[in-house]
């Protein structure tokens, strides 16, 4: 079925055009171009193309393409959704075969939510009138009848994740299925459940499989066996770590529990981990946000972080998942590997986020924390991981570049099964850094971390409900949610029993969005990070040079470390930029300072330029 390359598609499931695919030589899948022009409404619209199987093609907004894409004959669904609620204002998806033998189009009209069904070369949508459908599946239809309040009632049913089917009340769908597992989510608006409203799902001789409703709240979740499929451990490979925070559970440390298949239930790796990976869905709760976004970044390149070459993070969204996290207890160089040594039989993509407290699943589902290192499998043998150089067997294109750590430091995994295969994998670590897995005495109780928009400041606040041998806060600040700098620094209370609040006012902050966390250290240098507050200061960050006039070496701030420096004649000036700190900005040394009038540059275009008297 996945006849043409693993990243073309993923590539394309994120919304990066790829142009001038060929058609399959063997004739499995066909080209077809999918585009939708802009709007000033665009911002609101996204949809995802996903199959009778549930997996997403690809996904995007507006505008989009035009981008080429390989695909097999089959009944496809195109989910239509608008964040504001009323419709896409006309606008059309159109998808094309690129020989210009067949062509459609659809819009949303008049909802929030909406799907079109596509039939593709050969694939049958129409299922109903005892016709089959195609590859052993059977027909499954969808009833929702309305109750007291029929436009306050909506619902979805997801497969591994993917949303199949949604609608409200009097709606009809059709699904061809295997044998599998479905989560029907069932919301009201209102708040007071369904009044009476209700869903049913029968097969195709009118036998119920399920009928439900939503008797009281705004939302509930359940699963549905299909055709005797199984939804034991929704979760992914086990009942999970149990503690409040991610792979703990009682007195902290490793669990001891297995791995689970939502972020809250991770189960805690010692080293070496063997697991068991199943074809088990999101868990509960996908928690990773679409690819190219800041929590599941794409970049078909360097990473954002650095390091050899790749194409992105979870390109496939959370499919398939099993959590891990785990501790470092010595500080170095961390290495690991999934499946190494031939034991790897299928794609483990993989994205591994820094581990600071119970918020940290938020902060990934809410798109707001970056990972620090991912791979996108290039090929299903040989292990992934983190490596400086290839384990034995292995392939470059499954592995990313080792992270340097400190003890006391935690992360969590999300392992992405996309090959849906069942087999045991082994997490073997390596490299100079040395994996915790006893209980943890952690120097400070953070109750909470926050910063928000002072006038012309920000203030950072923080409570403590105990601290042990803690040293020292330090607040970090970010422009990008990636890239940290120490801002400022504030004395902790030693030992302490009982809560104690804290504040640092940060004096010459950064307009537009940032960032700040707190970086908590005891006197052993052990640390602890704080979750992300972000900030929004409306305004832009004006361009700042210093000193004036000065003796061919200046500092700047506002502008990017690209710029150049031009004479009072236009002519570029030779000159060495180094970056000091995000607070300082950068360095600009004339490589030869003859005294006069300069202006600096912004390369971009969006910093005005500035003038810099250069004297003797």
């Amino acid at each position: 079925m996945y006849c043409c390359t693993r990243d073309l598609l993923a590539a394309l499931t994120f919304t990066v055009a790829v142009l001038g695919m060929q058609q399959n030589a063997d004739a499995q899948c066909t080209n077809y171009i999918i585009e939708m022009p802009d709007d000033p409404a665009a911002s609101e619209i996204s949809w995802s193309l996903v199959d009778q199987n549930g997996v997403t093609w690809i996904s995007g907004g507006a505008p989009f393409g035009p981008a080429t894409i390989c695909m097999p004959d089959g009944c496809y669904t195109l989910l239509m959704f608008d964040s504001g609620g009323d419709d896409w204002d006309g606008l059309d998806w159109d998808i094309e075969a690129e020989d210009g033998g067949w062509q459609d189009h659809t819009t949303l009209n008049n909802a929030s939510q909406g799907f079109e069904q596509f039939e593709l070369g050969d694939g049958d949508c129409n299922i109903g009138g005892g016709t089959n459908c195609t590859g052993g599946q059977n027909p499954f239809i969808i009833n929702s009848d309305p109750g007291g309040s029929p436009g306050q009632m909506s619902w979805t049913l997801a497969l591994n994740g993917v949303v199949i089917s949604s609608g409200g009340s009097n709606t009809n769908d059709t699904l061809c299925l295997d044998p599998t597992c479905l989560v029907l989510t069932m919301n009201d608006s209102g708040g007071n459940g369904w009044q009476g409203g209700s869903i049913t799902i029968t097969d195709e001789n009118g036998a119920v499989v399920f009928t439900g409703t939503l008797a009281a709240g705004s939302t509930q979740t359940v699963s549905i066996s299909i055709d005797g499929g199984s939804c034991a451990n929704p979760g992914g490979g086990g009942p999970g770590g149990g503690g409040d925070v991610p792979g703990t559970g009682p007195g902290g440390g490793c669990s001891g529990l297995p791995p689970g298949g939502d972020c809250a239930i991770a189960g805690c790796a010692c080293d070496p981990f063997t697991f068991q990976i199943t074809p088990s869905g999101s868990g509960n709760v996908n928690e990773v946000p679409a690819a190219g976004s800041q929590s599941n970044p794409s970049f078909f390149g360097v990473p954002p972080w650095g390091g050899p070459s790749h194409t992105g993070c979870l390109l496939a969204g959370e499919l398939n998942s099993t959590w891990i996290t785990f501790t470092v207890g010595t500080s170095g160089t961390l290495q690991f590997a999934f499946g190494a040594g031939g034991q790897q039989i299928g794609f483990y993509d993989w994205a591994m986020w820094p581990l600071t407290g119970p918020a940290t699943c938020s902060a990934i589902s809410s798109n707001t924390l970056p990972p620090v290192r991912c791979v996108w499998n290039a090929t299903t043998v040989g292990g992934t991981g983190i490596a400086s150089s290839v384990p034995a067997g292995g392939f470059a294109g499954n592995y990313d570049a080792p992270l340097p750590v400190i003890a006391g430091q935690r992360f969590i995994i999300c392992l992405s099964n996309w090959s849906f295969v069942n087999t045991a994998v082994t997490l073997d670590f390596f490299g100079t850094a040395g994996i915790q897995c006893g209980p943890t005495s952690l120097p400070i109780e953070l109750l909470y971390f926050t910063a928000f928009d002072h006038g012309d400041e920000v203030l950072t606040e923080w409570s403590t409900a105990s601290e042990l041998n803690s040293d020292h806060f330090e607040v970090e600040r970010s422009a990008d949610g990636t890239h940290w700098y120490r801002v400022g620094s504030v004395a902790a209370a030693g030992n302490s029993i009982g809560t104690r609040h804290y504040e640092w006012t940060d004096h010459l902050p950064l307009f537009g969005q940032s960032y700040y966390r707190l970086k908590e250290v005891d006197f052993d240098a052990a640390i602890e990070f704080s979750d992300m507050a972000a900030v929004y200061r409306p305004g832009s960050n004006a361009v700042h040079i210093w000193p004036q006039p000065n003796n061919g070496v200046f500092n700047a701030t506002g502008i990017a470390d690209r710029a150049i420096l031009i004479d009072a004649l236009g002519r570029s000036v030779p000159i060495h930029v180094a970056k000091v700190s995000e607070v300082q900005g950068f360095e600009v040394q004339l490589l030869d300072p003859i005294p006069g009038t300069y202006f600096l540059m912004d390369p971009d275009g969006i910093a005005p330029a500035m003038r810099v008297l250069v004297s003797r």
